[in-house]
């Protein structure tokens, strides 16, 4: 024979009280969870790009040219800057003809990067 436990509605409303008590701390947890790992998961992604960005140019001087794949945040709400201190890694973002050339780069006719040399240091 089964014993049913025999409960009042108010004791009833207590312990939904603390179900969902609990319900919404584990909530929290979990948001708070998501928040480090969305952080740890943006720097990856920013750590893979600048070791990409790394091998490209280390093999651009020695002659190979590659295109640089990317990483990109793909869900919104995602840090999209680097994070501080990442700034002063290389970067493959257009920046334009004009700063281009200042730095010695320029495209050929088939659209094959050509390095030469930046105008400051032209004299």
């Amino acid at each position: 024979m089964v014993q049913a436990e025999v409960i009042t509605l108010r004791d009833a409303r207590v312990r939904l009280a603390e179900y969902v008590a609990i319900a919404d701390a584990k909530v929290q947890l979990l948001r708070e969870q998501k928040a480090k790992d969305d952080i740890t998961i943006d720097w990856m992604r920013h750590r893979v790009n600048a070791l990409e960005k790394e091998k490209a140019a280390l093999l651009v001087s020695k002659g190979v040219n590659i295109s640089v794949p990317e990483i990109v945040p793909t869900r919104p709400g995602t840090i999209s800057a680097p994070p501080a201190g990442f700034d002063h890694l290389p970067s493959f973002e257009d920046v334009g003809d004009e700063q281009a050339a200042q730095f010695g780069l320029s495209h050929d006719d088939a659209g094959r990067l050509v390095l030469g040399m930046p105008e400051s240091a032209r004299g």
